[in-house]
């Protein structure tokens, strides 16, 4: 009885498809969680001296202090002009551990409706303060989900990181409520004409800004900052244009090529993506979409794979 039960576990876990003569075994997939940038913040080794009020040189002693490492929690710390200790406190943005997951619906205007489900995974040691999508659109407008305590601006293209395509922030204000708290998700929606493609995504946590002691921070700490640096990334869905303007061999290469990614992303496995390879080198879109709706029902693909499929068999 017990062998029977392992079998059948098994029966619903796994799957086997013949492509090409070979056989190949599928598995259900999770996506997995944006990546994390490893970063440790150290005081500097080297330093100049500071000058004083009465403008001779002096050791201001500029280090970082460790208040919370895993909620990315420091203070920046020196002695100042007058030789009283300066303190202020610092929160690096990536210390989140967020899972994203997206779906496409069509409008009855015509336009794609981009729904993102944006969690604050429960390992997090802080809230979800904001969420970034990359698209390659001429028209993308992000829709507003909670005016007051929210709002969207576009990332400058002079910022690195974000200097290829177009960048929106959907920053989320302390005043929200309910705070995304590790454990909680929020959902966020983009409206475009653009078929869906393969874009990349950043989320960051906790507080923004600092908070001045009357000096100014020595550049030696100052350029300890990161910024964006470390916001964790991967891979989602957004609008792309070039996408509608391609013939069904250029649709068939451009899910190929992409396939790396889907698995990179959890949203396929190895055995998955050689049968959608079998099937995209004979430029089949019509059976590569057959195989997404059969695969997505057994939780071979996620909505991302399936969406991509969808918009370029149109």
């Amino acid at each position: 009885m017990r062998l029977v039960l392992l079998v059948f576990v098994l029966f619903l876990s796994f799957g086997c498809h013949t492509s090409a003569g070979i056989s190949v075994q599928q598995t259900k997939v999770a996506r997995k969680p944006l990546n994390r940038i490893a970063v440790k913040l150290g005081g500097p080794a080297n330093y100049d001296k500071s000058d004083s009020d009465d403008g001779k040189p002096y050791d201001h002693k500029p280090r970082v202090v460790v208040i919370d490492e895993r909620a990315g929690k420091y203070e920046f710390r020196w002695i100042g002009s007058d030789k009283k200790e300066k303190i202020i406190k610092y929160q690096r943005n990536g210390a989140i551990d967020v899972l994203v997951s997206a779906n496409v619906l069509k409008n009855e205007n015509g336009k794609y409706l981009y729904i993102y489900r944006v969690e604050n995974l429960s390992s997090s040691a802080n809230r979800l303060s904001g969420f970034t999508v990359q698209n390659f659109a001429s028209e993308a407008k992000p829709l507003e989900f909670d005016f007051d305590n929210s709002y969207i601006g576009a990332m400058s293209d002079i910022i690195p990181r974000f200097t290829e395509g177009k960048w929106l922030r959907y920053g989320i204000l302390l005043t929200h409520k309910p705070v995304i708290a590790p454990g909680l998700k929020i959902e966020l929606q983009l409206e475009s004409p653009a078929l869906p493609g393969v874009v990349e995504c950043k989320a960051d946590g906790g507080e923004f800004g600092t908070i001045g002691v009357g000096e100014e921070m020595p550049p030696e700490l100052e350029r300890l900052a990161l910024g964006t640096k470390d916001w964790p990334y991967g891979y989602t869905i957004g609008p792309v244009d070039k996408l509608a303007e391609m013939n069904k061999s250029e649709r068939s290469k451009y899910i190929r090529e992409n396939l790396p990614k889907f698995q990179e992303a959890g949203w396929m496995s190895s055995g998955t993506a050689e049968i959608y390879k079998s099937i995209l080198e004979r430029e089949d879109l019509a059976g590569a979409f057959k195989q997404a709706k059969k695969d997505l029902d057994k939780e071979f693909i996620t909505s991302e794979v399936y969406h991509i499929i969808e918009g370029l068999n149109q």
